[in-house]
C-alpha cells in the first residue's frame, strides 16, 4: 500500500524544511506558541488545507481544525493530530511529523474521513504546564483557565488564541468538536533508539508514562558578594544546586523507570554581585508506575523542604501538572499492528516515555499512536532527524487501520 514515489517524498522532505524555516532561531528551530513564527507556519498550512477543499476552524485553546472533504460529507470524523509549536532551539521534526503524516493523508487518501488537529502549546515553553491544547479539548482546562493562564509577558493563553485565529483569519470553533472524534491517532518520531537500535520500522504505543511537572523555589537572602562572609549567608543559589544534585539519587531509589529532570533553574535579583536570594526551578517527574510517580514527587517536596529548613530558608512547591500514566485502547493498538502486518512492515509494541497529546484524548476517545525511529534518538535539539520514508510508513499504517477499522460508505 506504501507508495515511495519520488514526488510522494520529496512532497514530505519540502513541507518538514519549509516548516522549519518559520523560526525565530538561526540553529535549530524556535517556534514558540502564539508567536509571530508560528502564526507564519499555521498560515502555511492552512493555505494548503483550503487548497485541498478542507475545512480550517479554530477552537478556544488555539487548536486548529482541518477537516477533509469526505468527513464533511459522511458527517463523522477520526483524529489525526499533533503539534508544531517547539522547544527552544528544538528539532525540525517534533510534532510536526505527526502533522505533516496527517497532511500527507489528506493528500495521498482523500476518501479518509479525518480531522488533522494542531494541538497548541504541547511543549509548555512559553505557558506553564505543557499539553495546554489538548487538556482543553478534553475537558481538563476551561475557559476560565485559558484567560488565567500567562505566559512570560503576562499575556493570557485565551488572548495568544484570540490572537492567533485571527490572524491566520479562520473561524472559531464554538465547541471542541470532540464529539465528532470516533477516534484520535498519533504519529510521532520516538524520541529514543530502540526503535533505531532494532529490527522494527515502527512502535506501536501500548502505554504513555505518568507525568508531574512542579515549580519549586527556595528563597534564602540577598546580600552583597564582595562583603558578606560565606558563614553568613543564606544563599538559595547554594541550596538550589544540592537539591539538583540530590534529586538524582531520589529518583534512582524510585527504580529503574523513574527519570527526574531540572530544566530550568532562575537566580534573583539575578546579578554577579549579589548572593541569590531566590532560586526558581523547574521539575519534571516521570514514571509508568502512578503510585510510584506520586510517591518520588512526596519524597522530592519533603527533601526539598528538609534543604530549606536546614539552611533557615523558606521553600515552595506548587504542581503545574499531573498526568497519570495512560494505557491506549487495545483494539486500536492490535489494529495499527495488523494494519502494519498487513504491508509488511515489522513494529515493537513499546511504551512512551515522553507525553503527548494522546494521553489527554484517551481519556475522551478510542487513541493510539505509532513511532517512527529518529536519528540515534536524538530529540528537542537541532540534530533531531528522521527518515520521510518511515513516515510514509507510517501515514500508510494509519490509512489502512482506517480502512480495515471503518465502513467508509455511511
Amino acid at each position: 500500500m506504501h507508495d515511495f514515489t519520488a514526488a510522494r517524498c520529496e512532497r514530505l522532505e519540502r513541507q518538514v524544511k519549509e516548516l522549519a524555516a518559520f523560526s525565530d532561531s538561526a540553529v535549530g528551530v524556535t517556534r514558540l506558541t502564539f508567536s509571530e513564527r508560528y502564526v507564519d507556519a499555521l498560515k502555511s498550512l492552512t493555505a494548503l488545507a483550503t487548497s485541498l477543499g478542507c475545512q480550517v476552524h479554530s477552537d478556544e485553546a488555539g487548536n486548529f481544525h482541518v477537516t477533509s472533504a469526505a468527513a464533511q460529507h459522511l458527517g463523522w470524523t477520526v483524529a489525526v493530530g499533533s503539534h508544531i509549536d517547539s522547544v527552544p532551539m528544538g528539532g525540525a521534526y517534533d510534532g510536526v511529523a505527526g502533522v505533516l503524516c496527517g497532511f500527507d493523508i489528506l493528500q495521498s487518501y482523500p476518501e479518509l474521513p479525518i480531522t488533522v488537529v494542531i494541538f497548541a502549546e504541547e511543549e509548555g515553553a512559553s505557558f506553564a504546564g505543557g499539553l495546554v491544547g489538548s487538556r482543553f479539548a478534553s475537558g481538563k482546562l476551561t475557559s476560565v483557565d485559558l484567560e488565567q493562564l500567562l505566559d512570560g509577558n503576562g499575556r493570557s493563553f485565551a488572548e495568544g488564541a484570540r490572537w492567533t485565529r485571527e490572524a491566520v483569519n479562520v473561524p472559531q470553533l464554538v465547541s471542541t468538536g470532540t464529539p465528532h472524534w470516533r477516534q484520535y491517532l498519533e504519529i510521532h518520531i520516538e524520541q529514543g533508539r530502540v526503535l533505531q537500535d532494532g529490527s522494527a520500522r515502527l512502535g506501536v504505543v501500548t502505554d504513555i508514562v505518568g507525568l508531574i511537572q512542579a515549580e519549586l523555589i527556595f528563597f534564602g537572602r540577598a546580600d552583597h558578594a564582595g562583603t558578606t562572609p560565606m558563614t553568613a549567608r543564606s544563599d538559595a543559589g547554594v541550596t538550589a544546586a544540592q537539591f539538583i544534585v540530590d534529586l538524582e539519587e531520589l529518583v534512582r531509589q524510585t527504580g529503574e523507570k523513574a527519570v527526574g529532570t531540572v530544566g530550568v533553574l532562575e537566580f534573583g535579583p539575578g546579578a554577579a554581585n549579589v548572593v541569590p536570594g531566590r532560586a526558581r526551578l523547574s521539575l519534571d517527574l516521570r514514571d509508568p508506575d502512578e503510585s510510584n510517580l506520586r510517591s518520588l514527587a512526596e519524597r522530592v517536596k519533603l527533601h526539598g523542604q528538609a534543604l530549606a529548613a536546614r539552611r533557615n530558608q523558606q521553600f515552595t512547591y506548587r504542581e503545574e501538572l499531573f498526568s497519570a500514566p495512560v494505557p491506549l485502547d487495545l483494539s486500536v493498538v492490535d489494529g495499527l499492528g495488523e494494519a502494519a502486518s498487513q504491508q509488511g512492515i515489522q513494529t515493537q509494541r513499546m511504551a512512551s516515555g515522553a507525553g503527548h497529546d494522546a494521553m489527554m484524548m484517551a481519556g475522551l476517545v478510542p487513541a493510539g499512536m505509532l513511532f517512527v525511529p529518529c536519528l540515534n534518538g536524538v530529540s528537542h535539539s537541532p540534530e533531531e532527524w528522521a527518515d520521510v520514508q518511515d513516515l510514509v510508513l507510517a501515514a500508510d499504517t494509519v490509512a489502512m487501520y482506517l480502512h480495515n477499522a471503518f465502513d467508509l460508505t455511511q
